[in-house]
């Protein structure tokens, strides 16, 4: 006869993380401990800290990244895990800033077509490096 005695995986440890422009790599410091080979899934929370809204990611690692941020803000960070039995009590959350973001290179290709007395449609090649927010047309 074979018992198997699983539990509620334990609180894990305050997630530690990393990043760049756009992305935190966060990893939890320990915790997520269940007794048995019952599998244990991780959900990492993530919001601006201005927002009340909190976004998840799932995964069956104890570390993941987190993509599409805002360059130069600051996000909280929780974690908490779970399997069949239930789900652990929620990590501290962190806070973390994101790295400033790289000022774009120049646009490229700049052309004017179909002008009438009016107006003027002007197109251009997005740069290569850098994030562009927004672009700003103006004449004299």
């Amino acid at each position: 006869m074979y018992v198997c005695i699983s539990t509620v995986p334990t609180k894990p440890g305050g997630p530690v993380s990393s990043s760049t422009n756009e992305t935190i790599t966060v990893q939890t410091s320990g915790g997520c401990d269940n007794s048995g080979p019952r599998a244990v899934t991780y959900v990492f929370q993530y919001k601006e800290t201005s927002s009340e809204v909190w976004k998840g990611i799932e995964t069956i690692t104890s570390s993941v990244t987190i993509p599409s941020l805002k360059a130069d803000t600051t996000y909280n960070i929780r974690a908490y895990c779970y399997n069949s039995v239930g789900r652990s009590p929620i990590s501290t959350a962190i806070s973390h800033t994101t790295k400033r973001g790289t000022a774009p290179s120049k646009i490229l290709s700049v052309s004017a077509s179909e002008t009438t007395n009016s107006s003027i449609t002007v197109s251009w090649k997005p740069p290569g490096v850098g994030r562009v927010e927004q672009y700003r047309v103006s004449y004299p």
